[in-house]
């Protein structure tokens, strides 16, 4: 059984991670390893990325997170399962609005309400946050052995492990990874050095006293981990007891509340026909053919609530006389013209549907709408009081280094 490396830190890891998803991935297939874990600090930005890569190469993803517990320390969360995702996607979003911008505020309370589908891995010698963390998680707790191969690397790894026998508590070995190869170590002592605000030279013991994090095999660890066997094998059953699947094909809608008497998608059918006689006063053949069409392909994929969910907006919108308008391939389905999510007219201009949806679709369709600057609050915080804090989000844009900032910031890591 190969061994799995179960803490990782990509470059979302931002200035602590000095490889991307897509590289530490490719190191582990080039190094033969079917799994592979992902857990940046406070954030799962790169789970997307991640997953991607692993799939093309084969590579089984595992997900995770590294929380910065108030009162315990680092905390690495893995996900089991479906549920385990979703334990993880909300504790991360509250303990980021817990704190402050760049911040998050990350307690074992917080962690306590979304434990379900987790193991959590810690590297601790306190009695006390052992107990409180068994309480929690219970046999899904396991003690971390990381060999950083600092000069009480060792005894520290054999203390944790008696200190876990004694509990009853599984260990498992980790790397703490932070670059997928050895040579990444020089462009994460800089990374470190650009985040802490200094150069290379005046560092000293900032900077990690090795460069031995990154992805190893079991035969590299085990000159210094090797007797702790049961704890180099834990990895792999953890990892094979780990199986999430992002499964972007899924829809899951928050659902739309339909009047009496309706389901969702007879609803959308009214008003698709009432809208169609305000667009065209005449319903010709050729308007019914396409609306009966889109309708009915609709009505196949199962998006009658998605479509009532930006028709909603739009007439928030209208009645609030905040200008707003469907953009980009919505504007090929009739349906969106009949229910005023766009304005421009399919049939007169002669175009696809099939550019904005088929039964075959893998993904969800996309409807963009561009609604007022000035305005743009209101309607936001009537989606959210609609459809609940819970299930509503906002866009995340991760911002990067181009070239100018970041030869700038290495320079100065580098003292020039």
């Amino acid at each position: 059984m190969s061994f799995v490396h179960l803490h990782v830190h990509s470059a979302y890891s931002f200035l602590d991670g000095a490889s991307t998803p897509e590289a530490l991935v490719e190191a582990a297939a080039v190094q033969g390893m079917d799994a592979l874990a992902l857990t940046d600090t406070h954030g799962l930005y790169g789970a997307v990325r991640f997953w991607g890569a692993a799939k093309e190469r084969g590579i089984k993803p595992i997900f995770g997170v590294e929380l910065h517990l108030r009162e315990l320390g680092p905390l690495v969360l893995l996900a089991k399962d479906r549920q385990g995702w979703t334990s993880l996607c909300r504790i991360v979003s509250a303990a980021q609005l817990a704190g402050a911008k760049t911040k998050p505020r990350a307690t074992l309370e917080l962690v306590e309400r979304d434990a379900a589908g987790l193991f959590a891995l810690v590297e601790t010698e306190d009695p006390v946050t052992l107990a409180q963390l068994q309480g929690v998680f219970g046999d899904s707790l396991y003690l971390e052995l990381v060999d950083r191969w600092g000069p009480d690397d060792e005894a520290r790894c054999d203390r944790i492990a008696a200190l876990a026998a004694g509990h009853g508590i599984d260990t498992v070995v980790t790397n703490d990874v932070r670059y997928a190869t050895a040579e990444g170590r020089r462009l994460h002592d800089v990374m470190r050095c650009i985040d802490l605000g200094t150069t290379l030279d005046e560092a000293g013991d900032l900077l990690s006293r090795s460069g031995e994090r990154w992805l190893k095999t079991a035969a590299e660890l085990r000159p210094r981990l090797g007797r702790h066997v049961v704890a180099l094998a834990n990895a792999r059953r953890i990892a094979d007891a780990c199986d999430v699947d992002l499964d972007f094909g899924h829809q899951r809608l928050p659902g739309f509340p339909a009047p009496e008497g309706h389901t969702a998608f007879s609803f959308l059918y009214s008003l698709c026909q009432d809208g169609a006689r305000v667009k065209y006063g005449r319903i010709t053949p050729a308007v019914s053919r396409q609306l009966a069409h889109e309708l009915d392909v609709i009505n196949t994929c199962g998006l009658a609530e998605f479509f009532l969910i930006n028709w909603d907006i739009v007439r928030f919108c209208g009645e609030r006389r905040i200008p707003a308008q469907g953009r980009g391939s919505a504007a090929d389905s009739i349906v969106a013209y009949v229910l005023d999510i766009t304005k421009v007219d399919p049939i007169e201009h002669d175009l696809l549907f099939e550019r904005f949806l088929t039964e075959d679709s893998r993904t969800m369709p996309d409807i963009d709408l561009d609604i007022a600057t000035n305005d743009r609050e209101e309607v936001i915080q009537y989606v959210y009081r609609k459809y609940g804090e819970r299930y509503a989000a906002m866009v995340c844009n991760v911002v990067t280094y181009r070239a100018r900032s970041a030869s700038r910031e290495v320079a100065k890591a580098l003292g020039f």
